[in-house]
């Protein structure tokens, strides 16, 4: 049975504003009362569009800048350390939701991506991967996960680790180039630290500008995306590996979102063991909503989804595991401007009040928040907007 958390007759009696935990919840742990602070950072001037690695022991971060609008700078900052230019160029690709993505292996690696121009095209641009090996300093770079050249859009990749090597998942619109003319999703894995096996199809139509997310499971790994039906359906979709292959492509939810172009707001997910939590944005009906389904087989199968805000949703969604409780995050419209807006759940059921986190612009300018977790509490990255960009990093404990 779906389950919604925007009823403004149990908001009135709640009076917790616009989002709160539906009338008959069942009754849950009480929740945490985050308490949000801010943590200073040395950036340069015009930071924008962060990643976010977090570990127990400290954290790493991605950014990018411009000058002038045309040089590109891509950046990597670990907790305690100065901000280092990695790479910078005039055929930077940067764009506030196809944003460098950085990620530690198990065995201490870290690795960065990035995208490049690789044509005339404004949308001609590849993924380039860089790595710095454990306990040094100094950034390699290891080239393209698509081996392919053509002068087409290639991005949206997310880190994961699949059995314990690190791999990689894409958008790849190589077949732009020839008479299919659609984006498919592919991944590859690191057979070594430095190098990467040849691709893999997953999925041979996609939505054409939505993130990706990808998580370990005990079994395998799920990875999730906006797939795109030959009538422009654009649901969330899932693939798994199942400890032998791939699965094939099966939706998260139904939601029948019929939409003749990319929305350019993908889904997120995180594992705990086999317990996977996706979240999502949809608009389908004409009726903005943030949605989050749960699954306790590896994202083999998912219960009915959950929706946890109605008509002033935006999306940019983050989720997490915490402990032993699921965070959501999300942007929403507020009375003036937006917020990002923060729900926990425990066994799979919403508890406590939404609590807002931070007003944020709502504009593109603004980018993604980007949620992380770890023993302590809980992170948030953003991008501020003011007279210039500047990236802010919050804690939560």
């Amino acid at each position: 049975m779906k389950r919604t958390l925007f009823f403004s007759f149990c908001l009135m009696l709640s009076g917790i504003g616009f989002f709160g935990v539906g009338c008959g919840t069942q009754e849950a742990p009480p929740s945490r009362p985050w308490t949000w602070e801010a943590v200073p950072l040395s950036l340069p001037e015009d930071s924008r569009y962060p990643d976010l690695w977090i570990g127990d022991d400290g954290w790493k971060m991605s950014f990018t800048s411009m000058e002038n609008d045309t040089l590109g700078r891509i950046f990597f900052l670990e907790q305690g350390g100065q901000a280092e230019k990695v790479a910078e160029g005039d055929r930077m690709f940067i764009n506030w939701a196809d944003f460098p993505r950085i990620f530690q292996a198990d065995q201490g690696q870290t690795y960065l991506h990035w995208l490049e121009k690789n044509g005339s095209g404004t949308y001609a641009y590849g993924v380039k991967v860089a790595l710095q090996k454990a306990g040094q300093a100094a950034w390699t770079l290891l080239g393209s996960p698509h081996e392919q050249k053509t002068e087409t859009e290639h991005g949206f990749n997310s880190f994961f680790s699949l059995q314990g090597r690190p791999a990689m998942v894409w958008l790849d619109g190589r077949e732009y180039a020839g008479d299919q003319k659609a984006m498919s999703l592919r991944t590859a894995h690191f057979v070594t630290e430095a190098e990467l096996s040849a691709d893999t199809l997953l999925d041979p139509r996609i939505c054409d500008c939505c993130q990706t997310g990808a998580v370990a499971t005990e079994k395998g790994a799920v990875i999730v995306y906006r797939d795109r039906s030959e009538d422009e359906i654009r649901d969330v979709y899932r693939v798994a590996y199942d400890g032998t292959s791939w699965t094939e492509p099966a939706p998260v939810a139904r939601d029948q979102w019929m939409i003749n172009g990319c929305p350019v707001n993908g889904p997120a997910v995180a594992s705990k063991g086999d317990e996977v939590v996706v979240a999502w944005f949809t608009q389908a009906e004409n009726i903005a909503r943030v949605k989050v389904a749960f699954s306790r087989d590896g994202g083999i199968t998912f219960g009915d989804p959950i929706v946890l805000d109605e008509e002033k949703a935006i999306g940019r969604v983050g989720v997490v595991w915490q402990q032993e409780q699921a965070w959501v995050s999300w942007l929403a419209r507020k009375a003036e401007g937006a917020a990002v807006y923060l729900q926990g759940f425990s066994e799979g059921e919403a508890y406590g009040p939404v609590q807002e986190v931070v007003e944020m612009d709502p504009g593109r300018k603004s980018g993604f928040p980007i949620l992380r977790a770890n023993a302590t509490g809980l992170w948030l990255a953003y991008t501020e907007v003011g007279n210039a960009l500047t990236v802010r990093l919050l804690r939560a404990k």
